[in-house]
């Protein structure tokens, strides 16, 4: 049994698929459903799990405080993250909507906010105090920002690529699976801090 036949029958297990469940989307995205379905939850859980790298709650207060940034700066961080994520929603989801092809939005948010996320690493090594936290707040505005484009292109993919009925489940497995990722991320740092704390 070939890759595409596990797929599609993990696929049907997971969404327990019907014979009438591509009737909104064209039948050549049917056809491409359970791969685009996988393909679709792998993301979710990386971008949950770019989420809490970036929590401006718990992570980069921290992050700031050992690149010897001001503790002013972590004040805004949240207003950053909540206000950088809304506004683009709000000034270009109708610009967006005027292209046929809006997937590529989606990607370019993702690269966006991969990018923005590696940047902060040599932002805290090659600066510090006040020029580093600036960075790194600069960094969380183009991941916020990057996030909201992403969320209005992600919307209108989901609609073409996915079954009306299959997409409450896609965003569970999305959900689940990014929170495993995120506990697992969590318990690898806590178990290098250990690490780091017994060594003599």
């Amino acid at each position: 049994m070939n890759s595409s036949k596990v797929t599609e029958k993990v696929y049907e297990y997971i969404t327990e698929e019907t014979d009438n469940a591509c009737e909104e989307i064209p039948e050549s995205a049917c056809r491409e459903a359970p791969g685009n379905f996988f393909l679709n939850a792998a993301n979710g859980s990386l971008t949950k799990l770019a989420e809490v790298v970036a929590s401006p709650g718990l992570v980069l207060p921290w992050l700031l405080a050992s690149a010897g940034a001001p503790a002013s700066l972590s004040g805004f961080l949240v207003p950053v993250h909540r206000g950088g994520a809304l506004i683009p929603q709000l000034a270009v989801s109708g610009y967006i909507r005027a292209f046929s092809k809006r997937k590529w939005f989606w990607v370019a948010a993702g690269v966006a906010q991969a990018a923005s996320l590696g940047l902060m690493v040599p932002s805290v090594l090659l600066f510090n105090g006040l020029t580093s936290g600036i960075l790194v707040v600069i960094l969380l505005a183009v991941f916020s920002m990057a996030s909201g484009v992403g969320s209005v292109s992600f919307k209108d993919v989901l609609a073409k690529t996915i079954p009306k009925g299959k997409r409450g489940t896609l965003l569970s497995v999305r959900a689940a699976a990014g929170g495993l990722l995120a506990l697992f991320a969590g318990l690898k740092k806590q178990m290098a801090q250990r690490g780091v704390a017994g060594m003599p």
